[in-house]
């Protein structure tokens, strides 16, 4: 079932979780006696234990509802945290739902990894601290009332940090759970001979256990040779301790080996454990009281541990004798104990006489173990003694000396119940204090000093506030003014009116206020009355103007002030609103930046006509036409002169027909308005195209004129007129030119393509055109071999295809770093593009453009090239001698081909010497 979370749990924050997995890809276990153990991962990476159950059993589960039930109001370090689901996890045999104990997961080794690492290590210290650790886990347990039942090595994990962690708790018990029957009966040999399956659970059942665990790690920390003998040569896999040591302990070469331990204590420890086999079960004591078991009387005396010295003799049988020279000190060590108690007795009771009365420096200023009452006890002798001095220097009103003695010794009379009518007094004089601190500082809060005031004269007043009250007084009368101008302000109608803004502003000047830092927070509210109050004079005074800052000023008067504030504000303030309205829409339609203040003279001219004059308009209505420079009237003048045509092209009907609609535009264009116009251009291409048409159809009329059929023909091809009807009068005349053009055509493509299957190489020069070839040879494939070789044999050759040298010069100097370059282009029929090189030597017959080294290469096309003024190149002195040659390039659509090189001359490059005077 851990195969698939989502089926086998009902815990929902569990069900998107992955289980850990072995080499064969199923969930890795780790078994136990009652129950297996898997790593589990959330989806955030942590990391916790699914403990599943090997059978059933009703009171196990009730065991650790209970146990569960107590633990959580309890925070026990060494314990694990868990949670138990009675129906936690489904059953893969018959689906039902079983309990499921989910844990923290605790990183770490065993304390037999963790004790086997470090005795090979020979790492003893890291063993006694160990020990250490271990002691203040089982004191923790015994401390929260907690019985683990089942103390051996597996069930003790070791962190990296050398922190211990109990786990498997199903022989655990808490106070509901003792005296009940222990449900397992531990790992021998950790457990009590006489521990069996009719024990009960009881407070003492993890002594043994515990001890031995501790003998084991006091014993390695002391000689970590004996792991290599008991454990790693027998091959063993406990601490120490075989069952047999404790069976026969005179047979057993441990029991010998700890006995002889360089440890003292780990030799009485050893032989207090191997004796307590014979005891009864419940009377193992605590492995506490085994260690006061080894100790002598004599240490504990001498190391002043009075206490443990007393508990032992307490402890002492009734043959036991007490070393005759000893007496005197345990008699002494027990009036010391006695003392302590009454101590104890006396601080917990409060009462202070008695304190002093029971508190015997010769008895316990030297003991250990009584330190802290000892300090609790001068404490309160010393808080006596400092109380007198308080009493002295009230009596003599010395009120310093009285602040300088509680200060002195504050931290001895905090916590004294009797020191309260003396802390009533230092606070009078504290207060007092405070007032005359602030009084000293003119901008101070008066409203403090105030509170300070009454809550001195809430405390029954002091005769040395009476040195202050006079400038209490004027600071009061201050703040009364304050608070009558918060008044004033917190009572403001909604809306500012004229008349409370007068009042206010008259009452802040009277109150001498400017500068009090309690008034700051309210000036602004004052400066605010002030600034309405500028506004409508300035209002006043500048209403007749009309300019920009004028308009604005009106304009945030407007926004700030309700317009019934002033009778004046309502009528000129939508007045400056309509012109700043009008305004700003104008800079829209001028393409003006955001954030520019005003209309720059250097407007944007591509600015929408149409729109200008609408936001004119409203400007003009307003009356804001002084608020644009003349610049700007000039332009909203352009805008006034192309609005109508811009009309009368909006009226063009798109349903005429083609000649009238070319009609109707160059009637109404006029390129020297619209030429920059915005509002024109989606007619542009529309009048650009008529105005060509124009042209054309004359030129048609020119050709006709002259009965100039291929002209005609180009012409009538043109794309412009595609699609376009021609005028009756021409339409039928150009017709019949397209048809015999057509017919032509069609017979030219005949004859070239019987040339070509007759092998007439002769006209295959006169009919070539290269279009045809291009039509032939995708029709009829097997042509392209013959027409690349009756190409380099008939027209390759520059002066077969017209490629030829220009007349005039076909090189020409400009200056010292450019030449002209002129050549005659072959027909089109032949070909569309040149390609020019520069070389160091003229190239081959046989050598195209591709195929040369050039220091400089170019291609382009006939309507790239313009015969008058040839193609200028920029040229480089290491150039000089370089032949400058020219390739006629023909596509034939299956291949590009190329004319033999035509040589157009050399460059002399002079190198010129730059002279100076």
């Amino acid at each position: 079932m851990l195969q698939t979370p989502k089926v086998a749990f009902r815990d929902t924050a569990l069900r998107d979780c992955t289980i850990e997995r072995n080499n064969l890809g199923q969930p890795k276990p780790r078994s136990g006696n009652f129950a297996t153990v898997y790593r589990g991962y959330r989806t955030d990476g942590s990391e916790f234990a699914v403990r599943v159950f090997n059978r059933q059993g009703d009171e196990r589960r009730e065991r650790y509802q209970l146990l569960n039930e107590y633990l959580q109001s309890r925070e026990v370090w060494c314990l694990v945290n868990f949670n138990y689901d009675e129906r936690g996890i489904r059953s893969a045999a018959d689906g039902k739902l079983y309990p499921l104990l989910t844990m923290d997961w605790v990183p770490g080794v065993t304390l037999y990894e963790w004790a086997r690492d470090r005795s090979r290590e020979g790492y003893q210290q890291a063993l006694a601290m160990g020990a250490d650790v271990w002691l203040q886990l089982v004191r923790h347990l015994a401390e929260n009332d907690i019985v683990h039942g089942d103390l051996q090595h597996g069930n003790v994990l070791v962190s990296a940090e050398g922190y211990f962690k109990l786990v498997d708790y199903d022989c655990m018990a808490v106070p509901s759970l003792l005296g009940r029957k222990n449900l397992e009966t531990g790992l021998v040999p950790y457990q009590h001979p006489a521990r069996n399956a009719e024990t009960t659970l009881s407070p003492g059942l993890d002594n043994f256990s515990a001890l031995v665990i501790y003998v084991a790690l006091r014993a390695l920390a002391a000689d970590s040779t004996l792991w290599s003998r008991y454990v790693d040569g027998p091959g063993y896999d406990k601490l120490l301790f075989r069952q047999e040591d404790f069976d026969r302990p005179q047979d057993s070469p441990l029991k010998r080996d700890l006995m002889q331990s360089p440890d003292e204590q780990v030799r009485d420890l050893a032989h207090y454990l191997f004796e307590l086999t014979r005891y009864e079960l419940n009377q193992v004591p605590s492995v506490d009281e085994v260690l006061l078991w080894c100790q002598s009387l004599d240490q504990l005396l001498t190391s002043r541990d009075w206490d443990a010295a007393v508990q032992l003799v307490r402890r002492m049988g009734a043959g036991e004798r007490i070393d005759p020279r000893l007496l005197p000190l345990v008699d002494q060590a027990q009036r010391r104990v006695a003392c302590r108690e009454a101590l104890q007795r006396a601080l917990d009771s409060g009462d202070s006489a008695e304190i002093q009365r029971v508190y015997q420096p010769e008895l316990l200023d030297d003991y250990p173990a009584a330190a802290p009452l000892v300090a609790r006890a001068k404490q309160i002798t010393e808080t006596a003694r400092v109380l007198e001095a308080l009493d002295a220097a009230r009596a003599a009103q010395n009120w310093q000396a009285y602040l300088q003695t509680w200060k002195a010794h504050q931290e001895t009379l905090n916590d004294r119940p009797e020191a309260g009518p003396y802390r009533q007094e230092v606070t009078k004089l504290l207060k007092v204090s405070a007032l005359r601190r602030l009084l000293r500082d003119p901008r101070s809060n008066d409203e403090k000093i105030l509170e300070i005031w009454n809550q001195l004269h809430e405390l029954g007043g002091h005769v040395t506030g009476e040195a202050v009250r006079a400038e209490v007084e004027r600071r009061a009368t201050r703040n009364n003014k304050l608070l009558t101008i918060k008044a004033l302000i917190e009572s403001a109608p909604r809306t500012p009116t004229l008349a409370h803004d007068k009042q206010l502003v008259e009452a802040w000047t009277e109150g001498g206020l400017n500068g009090h830092p309690r008034a700051a927070s309210l000036q602004g509210h004052v400066q605010a009355a002030q600034s309405r109050l500028q506004q409508i004079d300035h209002l006043t005074s500048s209403s007749q103007e009309v300019s920009l800052a004028g308009e604005r000023a009106l304009f945030e008067a407007a926004r700030k002030l309700d317009p019934a504030y002033h009778p004046l504000l309502r009528r000129r303030a939508q007045q400056a609103r309509d012109r700043l309205k009008a305004y700003r829409k104008l800079q829209e339609a001028l393409q003006v930046p955001e954030g520019e203040p005003e209309i720059p003279d250097a407007f944007l001219p591509h600015a929408s006509d149409m729109e200008v004059m609408e936001a004119w308009r409203l400007l003009e209505r307003s009356g804001g036409q002084k608020l644009i420079s003349d610049e700007v009237q000039c332009r909203v003048q352009l805008a006034a002169e192309r609005v109508p045509l811009i009309k009368a092209l909006q009226l063009i009907d798109k349903s005429l027909s083609p000649l009238e609609r070319d009609r109707r535009i160059l009637r109404v264009w006029k390129e020297g308005l619209l030429e920059t116009c915005e509002d024109a251009q989606p007619w542009r291409s529309l009048y650009e195209a008529a105005q060509h048409r124009e042209v054309v159809l004359r030129q048609i009329d020119d050709a006709l004129a002259a009965e100039d059929i291929d002209a005609v023909r180009e012409l009538a091809e043109l794309p412009i007129l595609r699609g376009f009807p021609l005028p009756d009068d021409k339409q039928q005349r150009v017709t019949q030119i397209l048809e015999q053009s057509r017919k032509a055509r069609v017979a030219r493509h005949q004859a070239l393509n019987a040339a070509l299957l007759d092998n007439n190489r002769s006209a295959f020069h006169d009919l070539f055109d290269r279009e045809l070839l291009q039509e032939i040879c995708q029709q009829y494939p097997h042509h392209q071999g013959v027409v690349c070789r009756w190409f380099e044999a008939e027209i390759a050759a520059p002066e077969r295809c017209g490629l030829s040298v220009a007349q005039d010069a076909s090189l020409e100097e400009i200056d010292a770093t450019h030449y002209r370059v002129r050549w005659n282009w072959p027909d089109a029929h032949i070909s569309e593009t040149c390609h020019l090189a520069v070389c160091a030597e003229p190239p081959q017959t046989q050598q195209g453009p591709r195929d040369v080294a050039a220091v400089f290469q170019t291609s382009l096309t006939r309507d790239q090239y313009n015969p008058q003024a040839g193609l200028e190149i920029e040229v480089s002195p290491p150039w000089h001698d370089h032949v400058v040659v020219v390739w006629a390039e023909v596509d034939l659509g299956f291949e590009v081909l190329f004319s033999q090189p035509l040589e157009l001359g050399r460059l002399q490059l002079v190198k010129r010497r730059r002279w100076f005077g």
